[in-house]
């Protein structure tokens, strides 16, 4: 019996050891004990949660590597207050074993892809997490803030007419400038006398 129990001990440890690191993906987990995640998720007027046309995911910051990771998921759609929270999916870290600490960020965006959005996307700060997985229960996102998925403007290239009329007076300016320091220039020589 003991050496049942020991085994038990040792298989559940090496499985905590060695298994893939998860996190739990929920922006509103209000029961968590020691603390809490309230992270609101806003349109560009600041007041609406994002919401159905929305979707979520997670990205690994590792230096000036960024990996989307899955699964994704989207934005609740049940009533106004809960269009600001994510539906909660636990996402995998691979390569990353539970119990280690990864930087994460969370981007919103409408459309298929956080690099394909268009025209309304936003993403939070970095946060630092503990990875869970095997026995241990997924990591949580304690300390992600709030942030706008903001407009990203259109702007389009100038018309040659909208060049001209800022370049023209621009250039005419120009050479009047020269012109009269010429003019002044040659004044100075005429008038300086000779030795």
């Amino acid at each position: 019996m003991n050496r049942l129990i020991l085994l038990t001990i040792l298989f559940l440890a090496e499985t905590s050891l060695w298994s893939q690191g998860t996190v739990l993906f929920s922006t509103w987990e209000p029961y968590l004990i020691g603390t809490e995640v309230n992270a609101q998720v806003r349109r560009a007027d600041g007041t609406t949660g994002a919401g159905a046309g929305y979707n979520a995911e997670l990205v690994m910051v590792a230096g000036s590597a960024i990996t989307p990771l899955t699964p994704r998921t989207v934005f609740r759609s049940g009533t106004a207050a809960d269009a600001f929270y994510v539906v909660p999916v636990v996402v995998d870290v691979p390569g990353v074993p539970s119990g280690t600490a990864v930087t994460l960020m969370m981007r919103a965006f409408q459309g298929t892809s956080w690099e394909s959005s268009s025209p309304f996307r936003g993403q939070s700060l970095q946060l630092n997490v503990v990875l869970g997985g095997g026995a241990l229960p997924p990591g949580k996102l304690i300390g992600l803030g709030n942030f706008v998925a903001f407009v990203l403007p259109d702007i389009p290239e100038p018309s040659i007419t909208l060049l001209s009329l800022i370049c023209v007076p621009i250039i005419f300016a120009c050479l009047v400038r020269q012109r009269n320091k010429r003019q002044k220039m040659s004044q100075l020589s005429q008038n300086t006398p000779s030795c």
